[in-house]
């Protein structure tokens, strides 16, 4: 087992110095909730962008290390130990919901081998992990779109009775090796009382009964 290298982490020295940062600011962004202003939607993307560029330079491998650097100087708290936690600022605060998916893409992208570029964007990366559809699937789906509302109220239907029947037979399924055990179990019992052995009796007892009888 090889034992990876620890790099220094160190807390920001001002303690304004946080708030100049680009993952703070792209934050205090993402914090408004306005969502009808236009202007503001344009900076909200922009903010999501920022924090993705914030990861640049980042690789699998000295990701780990990397990113506990950036949260710290940007005053975020992160998942880490207690000796890591100590570095942590009292006022230390927490990303958006947004903030916080775009980052954990981010990071999925960069440990499956990909790197952050001035080009990069969250639709992007998430294009990158889009399922893959094969031509059998894809044909399907043509022949149900091509098929009118009743047909395809039709198949549903019919798929629905199918679900039905297979849970209906495994709860069946269920049910008889459950009796069949407890019928087991039943039978068991039965044979030990029966076979269960009887006390010895008292042979002189038995043989002077029968000597006062003749």
């Amino acid at each position: 087992m090889t034992n990876r290298k620890q790099e220094k982490i160190e807390t920001p020295v001002n303690a304004d110095t946080y708030k100049e940062t680009a993952l703070f600011q792209s934050n205090e962004i993402l914090l408004a909730n306005d969502t009808e202003n236009e202007v503001l939607k344009a900076q909200k993307k922009q903010a999501c962008y920022n924090i993705i560029q914030v990861f640049k330079g980042l690789t699998a491998k000295n990701y780990d290390e990397k990113h506990k650097q950036i949260f710290l100087d940007a005053n975020f708290t992160f998942r880490a130990n207690k000796e890591t936690k100590a570095q942590f600022r009292k006022d230390v605060q927490k990303l958006t919901p947004t903030a916080t998916t775009v980052v954990s893409l981010t990071k999925r992208y960069i440990l499956a081998g990909f790197e952050v570029n001035e080009k990069t964007t969250y639709i992007m990366m998430k294009d990158e992990f889009k399922p893959t559809i094969s031509d059998d699937e894809k044909d399907l789906n043509k022949q149900f779109k091509s098929l009118k509302v009743n047909r395809k109220k039709l198949a549903l239907d019919l798929l629905k009775a199918h679900e039905k029947e297979v849970a209906d037979t495994k709860q069946a399924e269920f049910e008889a090796k459950k009796l069949a055990e407890n019928k087991a179990k039943n039978d068991e019992i039965v044979n030990t009382t029966i076979n269960r052995k009887k006390p010895a009796t008292n042979k002189k007892k038995k043989g002077a009964m029968a000597g006062a009888t003749a």
